[in-house]
């Protein structure tokens, strides 16, 4: 964590005179949590990021007369300076190019802001969730347990968008909620920044939680007071997580998807995405006849025939996102194409199959949360496969995932952990 009050603790080099910056102070971008600086000896000014959020990944500095970046090594050498790597840059990724937002774009707009207060504390933990993708945020507020087992001392502070409010634990201190749609979380309004600075003059000592971009090992029923799936129930579902936009169909080829939302015809794609769930679910209506066969997710494009519990929604609320983490939750086995979408159905469901969509390799495993207790138990439940696997060969390993699984238990799991009770099993 990273001590903001009393004093901020937090130290970075200049990379051209090595002499210390002077922190004139912090910005609370949303995304970015950085410090507005300036060189001791040469007197030039950089945004820098703390180490929290994506930036305990991707920390930058940017220089504000060069609008160039240069990356901030994680952590700190051993006299607790943060220090540069690698040459300046121009080119932009989705986490870098926000500086430039502060610096040449600022919304003057008023963000609508909500103080929920449960606990008094003097002293307190701050979790930022603010980001433009649900996933990003809701994986940030997912550290929220880990604060509330381990820190009992501190009252913990959630900075959250709406669209959480209903994933928020008991136990916090406060919850502020800032009415910032996702579409504007890149942006920079200096009404948030300002707001946040004046409730956070309340407290005797503040910190800035990291908030890890992947957290493990929490109870997610204490987020969606829903418990996870009960391997012992013979009564289960195998759901397909359903999405329509272009991006995140079950088809192979992402071309044809740009090509076809151009040309209006994004519709063929989802015709087509429901023969294909409609003939998997076929197959394993032969293969596994005791399971029910579910679609859920967001969109009402088309119709399934009656064997096929449809269960998508038009719209996300609280009512509708806790229905469909009861399905998830009834699921031996999810099924979706990777992204935000697969977050909260592989914490819900027994198993679960990610397609990865051609060119996201480089986010392998970024939309499903790793609970097991046990690497081969996470490797058998947790499958991330090539959007191009067959139809065929997809119900194959449905059914060997669910018909197999006691026995993976029996010879893979058990001997090794010497503990029948193993986490999700």
């Amino acid at each position: 964590m990273i001590p903001l009050l009393p004093k901020l603790q937090f130290q970075v080099e200049c990379p051209y005179c090595q002499a210390p910056l002077k922190n004139r102070g912090l910005i609370w971008q949303g995304m970015h949590v950085c410090t507005d600086s300036t060189c001791s000896r040469c007197s030039r000014e950089f945004l820098c990021d703390l180490p929290s959020n994506q930036a305990t990944v991707t920390p930058y500095m940017f220089d504000k007369v060069r609008e160039e970046f240069l990356p901030l090594k994680l952590t700190p050498d051993d006299d607790g300076i943060f220090r540069t790597y690698g040459t300046w840059t121009k080119s932009e990724n989705f986490f870098s190019s926000i500086f430039r937002e502060i610096r040449n774009n600022p919304q003057n707009d008023k963000i609508a802001f909500k103080t929920e207060r449960f606990i008094e504390a003097k002293k307190i933990i701050v979790l930022n969730t603010l980001d433009y993708i649900y996933g990003h945020s809701s994986l940030f507020l997912f550290n929220a347990e880990m604060h509330l087992k381990c820190n009992p001392d501190y009252g913990l502070v959630l900075i959250i968008q709406p669209f959480l409010r209903w994933l928020v634990p008991d136990g916090v201190a406060e919850v502020w909620i800032f009415d910032l749609p996702m579409n504007a979380g890149r942006k920079y309004f200096p009404d948030i920044n300002n707001t946040i600075k004046r409730e956070l003059q309340r407290f005797q000592e503040v910190l800035l939680s990291r908030a890890e971009v992947q957290p493990v090992h929490f109870d997610i029923s204490r987020f969606t007071r829903i418990p996870c799936h009960d391997f012992a129930d013979d009564d289960f579902r195998i759901t397909f997580v359903w999405r329509q936009d272009a991006r995140r169909m079950w088809q192979k080829e992402m071309f044809l998807a740009k090509v076809l939302r151009k040309l209006g015809f994004l519709n063929l794609l989802r015709f087509w995405q429901i023969q294909k769930i409609k003939k998997l679910f076929r197959l394993l209506l032969r293969k596994l006849p005791e399971a029910r066969l579910t679609v859920a997710g967001l969109g009402r494009f088309g119709t399934f025939p009656e064997w096929i519990e449809d269960c998508r929604i038009s719209k996300f609320d609280e009512e509708n996102e806790r229905r469909l983490c009861k399905i998830y939750s009834e699921s031996r086995l999810v099924v979706g194409v990777h992204g935000s979408s697969m977050i909260l159905p592989s914490t819900q469901a027994g198993m679960t199959i990610s397609f990865m969509p051609q060119k996201r390799w480089g986010n392998f495993a970024q939309d499903l949360v790793f609970n097991e207790s046990d690497v081969r138990l996470a490797l058998y439940q947790k499958r991330i496969l090539p959007i191009e696997l067959s139809v065929a060969e997809l119900s194959d390993i449905c059914e060997h995932m669910i018909r197999f699984r006691n026995d993976f238990m029996v010879r893979m799991v058990f001997p090794f952990t010497g503990n029948l009770m193993v986490e999700r099993g």
